[in-house]
């Protein structure tokens, strides 16, 4: 153990100046995508929806059952997760939409600017 750690130590001291996207230069033309955006937001706010809606469930059985231990059967896993799927995509939806409208608009006004920018200078 005492001859891994120091390699270890090593290697994790050596992975920013390899591992990191800024010295390779892999993020100059980085462009994320809205379904890759989408998926991120899915995927990171998956397991706050899962523990959230676990405690919630266990809440409501130990309320309702003061006596006896929390016990899930199927139909309750069934609904914690597929509640939990369902929400997390709602999270990722209505983010979706949001950074998708404001782009969308954001082209749109940029569009009106250059349009009335041109149309003022044909003018004259």
């Amino acid at each position: 153990m005492k001859k891994i750690l120091p390699i270890l130590m090593a290697i994790l001291m050596a992975f920013p100046l390899y591992g990191d996207p800024i010295h390779l230069g892999l993020d100059d033309d980085y462009q994320e995508t809205p379904g890759r955006r989408a998926e991120v937001i899915f995927f990171l706010s998956l397991p706050f929806t899962l523990l959230t809606q676990g405690l919630i469930i266990a809440g409501l059985y130990a309320t309702n059952n003061p006596n006896d231990p929390v016990q899930f059967n199927m139909a309750t896993y069934v609904f914690w997760i597929g509640g939990s799927l369902l929400i997390s995509g709602g999270i990722a939806y209505a983010d979706y939409t949001d950074t998708h409208l404001r782009e969308k608009e954001e082209k749109t006004q940029d569009n009106k600017e250059a349009r009335y920018y041109v149309q003022f200078n044909h003018r004259f």
